[in-house]
């Protein structure tokens, strides 16, 4: 500091120019930029401690000369634990989570200069596709580690996604202390300064679905009401490794197929307008709890979830023992699976509706030549020609497989129709009224879209598309009178006129989903090959995909 000159005024030093004292509080902490490296004349920590103390006229120990803590005046993290528990939201304020970042992970999350990223936080940075920017998510929490983590991980990167937050909670009412669960999460929800939504389940309907069946689709319809309540187009579950393999394990000692190898799903639409997303697929259990540890988050632990009398709780309590006796890395192993499973099980979706394709003729499919298609792909292919008419399930599809390879004519009854084979040709019929045509599903960008029970998955995907020819919005729908199409290297023509060239049933057309640009025009068809916006080089396009709803074959 400079000396004084006469009349007062302060000399200058020789040294460089001292900033003046800038207040320590959460604004100034969150607004400050992130600098990797210390430039030259820039104050570490220690020098701005000091500088405090010097003010309070005391000298603290060196951190660096000695371990003692021992001193009179606060250091930089002291302060801004004080400025932290000072300006932490209220219980129950509202805000949103790009608006207000969450306190008590603003310097434990890494975003101060030189400290490391959480790896949880890092994780759902990686999953950043299932958040784009502009989003708003509704955090399914059920107070447990996983949910608590996730809930405070997207709080803490909401301003790098980009994205609005809410938290969301279920009580299914089926014990006694499902009301304390509810005010636990609502006081993180306050905790962080992010509204908070909730609904009750009554009564469930456990008909052929069994108690954990039933809770789970009741949970999804709840979440779904709680998303459109708060205005949200996706809810984020905090699935992790561990119920991605206690999942494919159960599916497979159940005799699922490829399906069920697949396990869960990244993201799958919840409604037309609404996507489920599991960005947490990638994280261990140890990683949310130690998450949850080093902030101090309360969490709470269902009791069904040691409930020998549920098939996952029995799972759960010998997958240590599976680990000794197989693979001390099974978790990883089976998440590891799943994910190629899932990848090739679009493809094996693509597959069937190319070898169905070939095999269709005026209103049906040729049964002589479906009969030769390979095992591994004709199931699914019969599940698909069916759709629209019936619901088999995986052992009717089995059942009509054997009867095609019989060549014998006849009838099958089927869960909502009927199969017929007859002249040499296989033709599904409806018991009642057709099912109800698919609406048109607009989409305005990237995201997962439902159509007539199909995941449609823009952003990524194997297929597609040139925004330049083909600009959002975009329309998923059936075909409409006057519809045309150009395969690319050809003429354009009348849709139908294609599709009778291709040999598409006249009987399917109204189920098959075809995408119309911002200006109407149809620019992809499913089954057909691709037209000139879907030719575009990789650089130049925005990925799409249709995935597969294939409940009868997991």
């Amino acid at each position: 500091m400079g000396s004084e000159g006469e009349g007062g005024t302060p000399k200058p030093t020789a040294c460089r120019t001292v900033r003046p004292h800038r207040p320590v509080t959460v604004q100034n902490l969150l607004s400050a930029p992130v600098v990797p490296r210390r430039r030259s004349g820039a104050l570490s920590p220690q020098k701005l401690g000091l500088r405090h103390a010097r003010r309070k006229g005391t000298r603290p120990t060196n951190p660096r000369k000695s371990s003692s803590s021992k001193h009179n005046g606060p250091g930089v993290r002291s302060q801004r634990r004080h400025a932290i528990a000072a300006e932490a939201p209220l219980p129950g304020k509202r805000a949103l989570a790009s608006q207000v970042p969450h306190p008590a992970d603003a310097y434990a999350s890494g975003r101060m200069a030189g400290m490391p990223r959480d790896p949880v936080e890092l994780a759902l940075l990686a999953a950043a596709d299932l958040l784009p920017p502009g989003t708003s998510v509704l955090a399914a929490c059920s107070g447990g580690p996983d949910s608590v983590a996730l809930t405070s991980a997207l709080a803490a990167c909401a301003g790098e996604l980009g994205i609005r937050l809410a938290v969301g909670h279920v009580d299914h009412g089926l014990r006694p202390q499902s009301g304390a669960d509810a005010t636990h999460v609502q006081g993180l929800a306050g905790r962080l300064g992010l509204p908070f939504h909730v609904r009750r389940l009554e009564a469930l309907d456990v008909s052929g679905l069994g108690l954990e069946g039933a809770a789970r689709e009741a949970r999804y319809a709840a979440l779904a009401q709680l998303a459109a309540q708060a205005g949200a187009d996706r809810v984020a579950t905090a699935h992790t490794r561990r119920d991605q393999a206690e999942t494919v394990l159960l599916r497979l000692a159940r005799g699922g197929g490829a399906g069920a190898l697949a396990g869960v799903r990244r993201s799958r639409a919840l409604t037309v307008a609404i996507a489920l997303v599991r960005p947490f697929l990638g994280v261990t259990r140890e990683a949310t709890e130690a998450y949850c540890r080093a902030r101090g988050l309360p969490t709470i632990e269902d009791v069904h979830n040691v409930d020998p009398r549920r098939a996952r709780a029995r799972l759960r309590a010998v997958m240590p023992a599976l680990a000794d006796a197989l693979n001390p890395r099974l978790e990883e192993a089976l998440a590891g699976a799943a994910r190629i499973a899932a990848e090739e099980d679009i493809l094996l979706d693509r597959q069937a509706r190319e070898a169905l394709q070939a095999t269709a003729a005026g209103d049906g499919f040729a049964a002589d030549r479906l009969a030769l298609v390979d095992p591994a792909l004709l199931r699914r292919a019969l599940l698909i020609a069916a759709q629209g008419a019936a619901r088999p399930e995986r052992h009717h599809l089995d059942h009509l497989a054997g009867f095609l390879a019989s060549g014998r004519a006849g009838r099958l009854d089927l869960p909502g129709g009927r199969a017929v084979v007859e002249g040499g040709m296989l033709r599904f019929e409806t018991n009642g009224p057709p099912l109800p045509t698919p609406a048109d599903v607009q989409v305005p960008g990237p995201g997962v879209y439902d159509w007539a029970g199909r995941a449609l998955h823009v952003g990524a995907g194997a297929q597609r598309a040139d925004l330049r020819v083909a600009p959002f919005p975009w329309t998923v729908r059936r075909r409409l009178p006057g519809d045309r199409f150009r395969v690319a290297g050809r003429s354009e023509k009348k849709l139908g006129d294609v599709w009778q060239a291709e040999g598409v049933p006249a009987s399917r057309r109204d189920r098959i989903p075809l995408l119309a640009d911002a200006r109407g025009r149809v620019f992809w068809v499913e089954g057909l090959p691709p037209g000139p916006a879907c030719a575009a080089p990789p650089g130049d396009a925005v990925r799409f995909e249709f995935a597969p709803e294939m409940d009868a074959l997991r």
